[in-house]
């Protein structure tokens, strides 16, 4: 089932802080698939919330309107109260101003069924709470991004990607409208989307994408991935905002080696659209001075 956990897709993993073999834990089998279960490594432990693997470290979503650790999720797990730890890395924190029955109606949007409730119903629901995103680039940015110019342009590069023998990664794959089609072109080969919010990784597996597979964390660290992993790397619109782009390049050359191809799409120029995190042409290019490109 694309919404669960299966072993081959394990077997890609590796924990991203200590490079270690994950294992679920009892109660976590992988024979019985769970959407919610443990793993570890030698360094740590990880919640598998929804089938969806998170790796980080820090708070990871709220409980009671207070943040909350990966270790609170997992004794939710543990305890059984799958439901609450769901909505515990899927819910924006509660607004100051939240009026009573706040979580209660937040929970029952969320619990409608792809035929009962879109991804722009949950997106304005979502960023409407949060504030953290204009209008523009929240339910207007998701709503019209299969029309984008944007698009448009990572669509041909997908034509790059021709009858992978390895996996391919849809790196910050937000809700999933590029990885919806890799998934068709990958031709039965498994496609994971990486991205740092559940959020949009709970409604790229469950409304846009729900074919791939999905992990949680962060895009420009090491990512739980093993080495070789992928034939393609794919990239849009995300990798020129990256703070730490060295080290995302690094892990990307790590994920694909010799055989394998790095695509990024939409990277801003630093000579025409100034931001503190943009390059110039040739800073790209340094990155990749060392392979073919």
């Amino acid at each position: 089932s694309s919404s669960r956990m299966s072993l081959s897709f394990l077997r890609l993993l590796c924990c991203p802080f200590c490079e270690g073999e994950l294992t679920p834990e009892r109660g976590s089998e992988i024979v019985d698939e769970p959407e919610f279960g443990v793993l570890s490594c030698n360094c740590d432990r990880y919640p598998v919330v929804a089938g969806i693997p998170i790796f980080k470290k820090g708070p990871v979503g709220s409980i009671g309107g207070r943040p909350c650790e990966p270790w609170q999720v997992i004794n939710l797990i543990e305890a059984g109260r799958h439901r609450e730890a769901l909505f515990a890395v899927l819910l924006p924190p509660p607004p100051a101003n939240a009026p009573a029955g706040w979580q209660e109606e937040s929970e029952a949007l969320f619990s409608r069924t792809e035929n009962q409730a879109t991804v722009c119903d949950l997106v304005d629901f979502y960023f409407g709470q949060t504030g953290g995103w204009s209008e523009f680039t929240s339910i207007h940015y998701f709503l019209f991004r299969f029309g984008q110019s944007r698009q448009l342009m990572a669509l041909s590069l997908a034509n790059l990607i021709e009858k992978p023998q390895k996996p391919v990664l849809d790196l910050a794959c937000g809700i999933g409208h590029i990885t919806r089609s890799l998934i068709a072109r990958a031709e039965g080969q498994p496609v994971l989307g990486l991205d740092r919010s559940f959020f949009v990784l709970y409604l790229a597996k469950n409304w846009v994408a729900p074919a791939g597979k999905y992990v949680c964390g962060d895009a420009d660290a090491s990512l739980p991935f093993r080495d070789g992993t992928f034939s393609a790397a794919f990239c849009t619109n995300t990798f020129h905002v990256l703070v730490n782009r060295a080290t995302c390049m690094r892990e990307l050359k790590r994920v694909t080696q010799d055989d394998g191809a790095i695509v990024l799409v939409g990277l801003a120029n630093n000579l025409v659209n100034k931001h503190p995190t943009t390059l110039p042409i040739e800073g790209y290019e340094a990155l990749v001075a060392d392979m073919p490109h």
